[in-house]
């Protein structure tokens, strides 16, 4: 025949020891602990188990367990029990202690368990450095100090790059064309990949700028067209339309 633990019920805090909690916050536990099993089994203090803090407590009156352990559930689950502001009170100590709580049998099951706070998210943030090639219109070049910011609208996406440029240079070339032609810009620096799986820059520093050839493909294919001894005058569109295909790794 198993023997019966020599105790009923204890308030088991996880995330602090009793090496760390101090002699008043203990006591504090104690009172609410008291306060939500309430007077009627007249509990006694039972002992403390090392490692975790495990407050144990033994009811006198053995035949009024079970309502003990209804008196508990109650004030767990009914914002008008008789244990709820100790309840409530233990939860708050709880959580400003970053600690969490149950109280258990003298089983170890469970009686009930106290909300702890919601764990933040962790999310992977992965930061990558590269170098690339930014196209787009100056639409901004700001800065008062020996650092620029220049701002490029990406035509087709609407989306707007922040370059950083240390080269007053640099930034007086890309200030000439605010509004105007198409500037590749040559930058270092490194990128987030968001939640979604896309790469976004994150600090990038301007190392040259380039202005884009305006022209046309069929203006281009005209000038080389001119140019003798490259084949390019004798092609007819099809070739050079497959040619293309084939340098750009089309089928």
């Amino acid at each position: 025949m198993t023997r019966r633990a020599d105790w009923d019920f204890a308030l088991r805090i996880r995330g602090v020891s009793l090496s760390t909690l101090q002699l008043g916050r203990l006591a504090e536990y104690l009172g609410r602990f008291a306060d939500l099993l309430g007077d009627d089994g007249r509990p006694v203090f039972a002992g403390v188990v090392k490692g975790s803090v495990v407050l144990r407590v033994k009811e006198r009156n053995t035949r009024l367990v079970s309502t003990t352990r209804q008196r508990l559930r109650k004030a767990a689950n009914d914002d008008e029990a008789p244990g709820r502001s100790a309840y409530e009170r233990l939860t708050s100590l709880l959580r400003s202690d970053g600690a969490r709580g149950a109280v258990v049998d003298e089983k170890n099951d469970e009686v009930i368990v106290f909300p702890s706070l919601p764990q933040p998210s962790i999310s992977a943030e992965v930061v990558v450095a590269d170098v690339a090639d930014i196209d787009g219109v100056v639409v901004a070049v700001e800065g008062v100090d020996d650092t620029a910011h220049i701002r490029l609208l990406d035509p087709s996406t609407k989306a707007i790059t922040s370059v950083q440029v240390r080269d007053m240079a640099l930034a007086r070339q890309a200030a000439a064309c605010f509004r105007g032609a198409a500037l590749r810009i040559r930058v270092h620096g490194t990128w987030k990949r968001t939640p979604e799986g896309n790469w976004v820059p994150n600090s990038l520093y301007a190392d040259a700028i380039e202005q884009l050839d305006q022209r046309s493909a069929v203006e281009v294919f005209g000038d080389l067209g001119a140019i003798r001894h490259t084949g390019w005058a004798n092609m007819s569109k099809e070739d050079a339309s497959k040619l293309l295909d084939d340098i750009r790794g089309r089928e």
